[in-house]
Parts: C-alpha cells; structure tokens; sequence
C-alpha cells in the first residue's frame, strides 16, 4: 500500500498543462442582453458560480486541460461545452431561450459521463422532483422511478427492490461507496436517509462490472447535494408534520464555499408514532425514531479534487407483528391508541459512514479515481426486554476503489481499475441469540472497460474478474470457502436529433452471502426461522436490455423492455417444520430463473399550456423458474400519472410562485404467486399536493407545501409488504405540511 500512495504522489506532481483561469459573459442568442443569475458549472471539480447583473462570471483557480462545463439559466436550454486547453482569456456563451421546460443535462455522477453519451440506460431524478407529493421515507421515494418498488416492514424499515430482485443482489452506494448494514435480512432497512441527498441514480440489471460482485439486481447510487457556489454561505433548515403517524421531520444545514475550500453541514432529527390503518386502527409499534448528521469537506485546486465525508445515523425502530394472545387475529396487533415510546421487540440501530474521495487530473485529459471508505452497522434486536438485546451484531466493511481513464486517438476511451472490500462480521458475546456466526469476507476484483465512438454510435465493452473468500472465525463452525468469477459487458448507443437507441447485454456473479449459507435462528423481524446449507453455489446472471428514447419540445418518451437470467439461483423454500412457533424455511437453488418486463414513461409539456407537466410510466416484471412456476416476492405491475399546474401561467421564468399536483397509482393484482404466498388484489391511489415558492426561481427563501395521500382512505395490501404475512394493510388517509427556508449570502 505504501507503494502505492507514492505512485500516486509521483503521478499528481508530474501532471502538467494546467491553465490558470476561466471567465466568460452569458449573452441571450437573440436580444444579446446579458444572463444574470445562471449557474456555471464546472462538473468534475465540483466548482460552481452565478452570473453577474452583466452576465459575467469567472473561476478564478488552476484548471486542467480538459474542462466539462454545464450552464443552467431559468428560461433558456441548458448549454454543456468540453474545453480543451481553456485559457485566462474570456469566453462569450451564447444561450438560446427555450419555449418549455426540458430536461435538464445530467452528468451521471456514478460514471462520470453526460447522461445522453452513457450506454447504459441510466434513470438519474432529483430527490426534489421525488417528493413532488412528499415521501415519508427515501424508499418510498426512489419507488416512484420505473422499475423500482421496495419491501417494507411499516414506514421505520423499507429497502430496494429492482425488477423483483433484492437484498444482496442489490448494492446501495452513496457518493461512491459501497454502503454495508446487514441488508441481507427483511427487516433491515436502507442505512441512508434523505438528509443531505441531491439525487439518486438507478442502475438496472446486472452491473457487476463496476460495482463488484451482489450487483445482480442493479444499484442505487445516492449522490450529496452539492456544495454551495464560490464565496457564497448557504443556511437551510425545514420541518414538515404528517397526522396519520403525527410523524414530525426537522432539519438544518449550512453550506460554505471558499476559492478553493467547501463545507456542508447537516443535522436532522425524525419521530413517528404508530401508523394509521384505514379503519382509523393503529398498528402496534410501527413507531420509529432517526437521529442523523453529515459533514461533508471539499478541496479542489484543478488538478486535484477530494471529498473527506461522515454520515451517521442511529435509529429505534418497533419491529410490529407481536401478540400475546392465544388465537391470533390482524386485530391482535391493533389498537385505538397510539405511542412513540419504545416498545419490545425493536432495533436499535448505529451506522457511521467514512470516506475519502480523490480524483486526480493528469495531462492530456487523463484522469486517476482514488476512493476509500469505511462503514460501521451495529444491529441491536431487543425481544423480551429493553436492556438485554437478544441479537447484537456489529458489522465493519472497508471498501476502496481505484480507477484510471485515458482516452486515445481521440476517439477510444479505457477505464482500467481495481476494487475491494474487507468485511468483519462479529455477534456480541453477551447475545441471547446467533442467527449468523462471526465471518470475514473478503472482496477483490480487476476490470476493463473500453469506449469508442464510431461515426453516429458509442461502443463499449468491458471484462472483470472477481474473487470472494469467506472464512468462519468460529471455533465451533469449521468453514471457508472461496469463489471466482468472470463478467463481461457491451453494449451500443445510437443518438439523433431528439431520440437514443441503446442496447445492452451485461452479466454479474453473486456469491452466497453467509446468511444464506449458515444462518440457524429466528428471524423475528421476518417472522419465521432460517436455515442455511454450506452446498449453495455461486448465481450467475445475463440480462440483455433495449432502451429507445424520444425527446424534443412538447413530448419525453421511454421504453425499456428486459429480459434477465439467472443460473442457480438461492431462495427461501418453505418446509412442514415449526421451531420456537416460527414456520421453518431453508435456503435452496433452481437453475434457469429468467425475470422479464418493460419499463414505459412519458412526459408531456404542451407549448400552448406553459408549465404544465403530465408524466406517466407503467412497470411490469415477471419472474418464472424454468418449470414455469413463479418466483416468490415479485412485484405488482403498476402505472403511476402525475399532473403538475403551475399556479400562474406566467411565460416569465424569472419568476416563482408554485404549483399543484395531482398523482394517481394504479396497482395491478399479482396472482402469479409462489407456493407460500396469497394473491393481492388491485388497487388505485390517489395524492394530491400545493406547493408554494415565491420570489425569483432557484433563488427561493421559503417554500410551503401541503397535501394528503391516499384521498379516498383506501384499504389495500401491498404484495411487498412483510405485514402482509399477519393480515395488516397499508397506512389510510394521510395530511402532511411542510415549510422550508434556504438564505443565502454572497461574501466578497
């Protein structure tokens, strides 16, 4: 390693050809006048300014030879430009006032490239664009991007679900590093929440080639809001009530940004008390409690960029689904009151997230990626009392990721890197219960990837190895077992005017996780026991994945049909057996599981009614093994419409006043169900929301919002749901409001 880092070092200071400056002056295409007010953007130093009164700007720092630059102004086209070799000298832009509003350009922060250059089919949304009707938690908001749904225990535990798969076969990564915290299980939730987060990017299918091995089911990539412009200071805070679990969300921030220095801070506090069920019920301990920070230091002098970031959270959830009564019924787990006090069964949840990004911009536009980070799960279950934890895990994973990029001939580009991660899992030894033995793991893999742009198409294909080793340190288990594999990716992207052709066929590995391989216990938040066999053998996935995309002034369509499969594939099967009053499942495998769908949205944006947004997008995905039985826990087909009115029609994008919302879902019924599954039936969803933000448009300093979800107080069953299993449906009616103030502060 130390080698390493001064290979590293050698490398930086011998990088040359750096330019000094970059100033410029927006002008309108058409008037001439000048552009007060835009967002200059240089996207892979992170660096950011506003446009003077005379349209001015100027980033006053060494740059490289290559510079990506993104310029956002309300009312004109987004304007995106590479400049090679910039100088000090001031450049003119030129912008183009749009008639509508398009969408905007994305850098795809977990590649590095302009999302419309990407062959990879990426959805990439804005967590504000999420919470147009506002989300009780980050999973239920990333459940409104096509293809994405999650599997909840009540509104405390919510995780991933991509195109049916989950769990280990799903990697969730947050500003580059892989994030760790016993997702194995059903009732472990996401370890990120919506503090601090700008966007979220979703990879579907198979994506073992950057991300490593799990990476069967797709990524969620979470990306930080982004620091604040130069010399400017940034004060945020907010709070928002919601009545159905009296569930009450605070926050504050501030961002500071110097010439070279950058800073955000954020701090939160969330607690709701038990849920409403549509027949006015409270659902017993569905009560839950986070406590978050984040801190996040930036440094960029052109030639490097690092990012030193901390996250934590820690959370008391209620595991509901218990009852002392002899003959047990929904209503034994319902009940006219409700609470926020703890209650067993909960978890006591701690997660701390540590990492540092480097990237490195060497001469003639190569780049080098340097990232570490650490995380921490302590997992805590308390089942018969409050001060003894039955189950006490503490789960350490560091991660590190290299990665070089060189481009040649001007027109192939090569991506060449390594990745690992080293994780420690360890039970407490005053535990009452060991559902998994203390394990390390072991992570390494190598990859390839080349790039090429031939005449109107971008080709790309890449290979990777992959090697896992897992070792018991447990004197009364004797196991280790390693695992390797080889992936391979390719794909093609076509562009023309307003629409992309992209094809893609890509493959992934996923070792058994020791949970499936070991576990021997009850899963209490699962509601059954578990047991591994040593036997399972390594899942092998290809999904071959088509998507066509249209665009231009009135109208966004995509379509995205898939087809996935997977060999020896591990699922829980259900036996006659009961231990402890749990039904007894095994851990088993079929060969030639094949998992197929489409993804459908459309956008449309009338030029005659200005501002006026209608979206909609169907998901299908259905899940067969080979004998044409079903897969169990996948997903209901859905179509989800939302209609956005601006509360003034007015043509003056300058000017912010608001919107209202309308969103209808519709959920398909899902009877092709699995032997120990019961149907779901149908049912539709209607929320409806106001949202108010005066004064100049990006420059708000108060936005107020308010809505109600499920208008019609709807009773349904979500077929993702763990309360499904004990007969307790969905939260009923649901009023929210919030209020949020964002103050900036311009230094000289």
């Amino acid at each position: 390693m130390k080698s390493f880092v001064v290979l590293i070092v050698v490398v930086f200071l011998g990088a040359t050809g750096f330019a000094q400056s970059l100033s410029g002056v927006l002008l309108d295409n058409e008037t001439k006048k000048p552009i007060s007010g835009a967002v200059i953007t240089l996207t892979d130093q992170g660096i950011s300014t506003y446009s003077t009164e005379s349209g001015s700007f100027e980033f006053n720092t060494s740059l490289p030879d290559v510079v990506r630059i993104i310029v956002d102004a309300k009312g004109y086209d987004p304007y995106f430009n590479t400049l090679v070799a910039p100088s000090g000298s001031a450049m003119q832009i030129l912008l183009t006032p749009c008639h509508v509003e398009l969408d905007e350009i994305h850098i795809v922060a977990s590649r590095g490239v302009l999302q419309k250059e990407s062959v990879t089919h990426i959805e990439n949304k804005k967590l504000e664009d999420l919470n147009v009707i506002k989300s009780t938690n980050l999973g239920e908001a990333i459940s409104k991007i096509p293809g994405v749904y999650t599997s909840s225990t009540g509104n405390g535990i919510s995780k991933p679900v991509i195109r049916g798969l989950s769990g280990t076969r799903v990697i969730t990564m947050l500003n580059g590093i892989r994030v760790e915290n016993q997702q194995w299980g059903s009732d472990h939730g996401m370890a990120v929440t919506s503090l601090g987060i700008g966007s979220v990017e979703v990879i579907k299918g198979p994506a073992s080639l950057l991300y490593g091995s799990d990476a069967l089911g797709g990524v969620i990539y979470f990306v930080d809001e982004s620091y604040t412009a130069n010399n400017m200071t940034t004060v945020k805070f907010g709070s928002s009530f919601e009545t159905n679990s009296n569930n009450t969300q605070s926050y504050a921030g501030v961002k500071f940004s110097e010439k070279r220095i950058r800073m955000n801070v954020f701090a939160g506090y969330n607690s709701a008390a038990d849920f409403r069920l549509p027949n006015n019920n409270y659902l017993v301990n569905s009560r839950y409690q986070d406590r978050m920070a984040k801190l996040s230091i930036g440094y960029a002098n052109g030639k490097w960029v690092t990012n030193v970031r901390y996250n934590y959270l820690n959370s008391f959830v209620g595991i509901p689904g218990e009852s002392e009564d002899s003959i047990v019924t929904p209503l034994s787990f319902q009940s006219s009151n409700t609470s926020r006090s703890l209650e067993v069964p909960f978890q006591f949840i701690e997660n701390h997230i540590a990492s540092w990004e480097n990237k490195f911009f060497l001469s003639r536009g190569r780049e080098l990626m340097v990232n570490f980070g650490h995380t921490y799960n302590s997992l805590n279950e308390f089942e018969e009392n409050a001060d003894t934890a039955a189950l006490s895990m503490g789960l350490n994973s560091t991660v590190y990721t290299v990665r070089y990029k060189q481009s040649l001939f001007n027109r192939l580009t090569t991506t060449v890197g390594f990745q690992g991660m080293n994780q420690f899992n360890k039970n407490a030894e005053n535990a009452e219960e060991q559902l998994i033995p203390n394990a390390n793991t072991l992570d390494n893999g190598v990859f390839l990837i080349g790039e090429m742009n031939v005449r109107k198409f971008i080709v790309q294909a890449g290979l990777r190895a992959d090697f896992r080793s897992i070792s018991v340190l447990d004197d009364s288990i004797d196991f280790s077992k390693q695992y390797k594999s080889f992936t391979y990716s390719g794909g093609v992207l076509r562009s023309h005017k307003n629409s992309t052709y992209r094809f893609n066929v890509s493959s992934g590995f996923r070792a058994p996780h020791t949970s499936e391989l070991l576990a021997n216990g009850a899963h209490e938040g699962a509601l059954r026991y578990e047991i591994g066999s040593v036997t399972l053998r390594t899942e092998q996935a290809t999904q071959v994945d088509f998507a066509y995309e249209l665009s231009n002034e009135h109208i966004s369509l995509v379509a995205n049909p898939f087809v996935n499969r997977i060999n020896n594939y591990i699922y829980l099967k259900p036996t006659d057996s009961i231990v402890d009053g749990r039904p007894v499942f095994v851990y088993d495998q079929t060969n030639n599981v094949a998992l197929y769908g489409v993804d459908f949205g459309i956008h449309l944006h009338p030029h005659s009614l200005h501002g006026l947004h209608i979206e909609s997008t169907y998901s299908y995905v259905r899940g067969e093994r080979h004998s044409g039985t079903s897969l169990p826990f996948i997903p209901q087909s859905r179509i989800n419409t939302l209609i956005k009115v601006p509360l003034d029609f007015n043509k003056d994008e300058s000017k912010s006043i608001g919107f209202f919302a309308l969103q209808h879902s519709y959920y398909f019924s899902q009877d092709r169900i699995s032997e120990f599954e019961t149907a779901t039936k149908a049912y539709s969803l209607f929320d409806a929301s106001f949202t108010l933000k005066p004064g100049k448009a990006g420059h708000e300093i108060c936005t107020v919002s308010g809505g109600v979800k499920n208008i019609f107080n709807t009773s349904y069953f979500n077929h993702l749901s763990s309360l499904k299993n004990i007969g307790i449906q969905q939260p009923g009616r649901n009023y929210y409001v919030s209020v949020q103030f964002n103050l900036e502060r311009k230094r000289n």
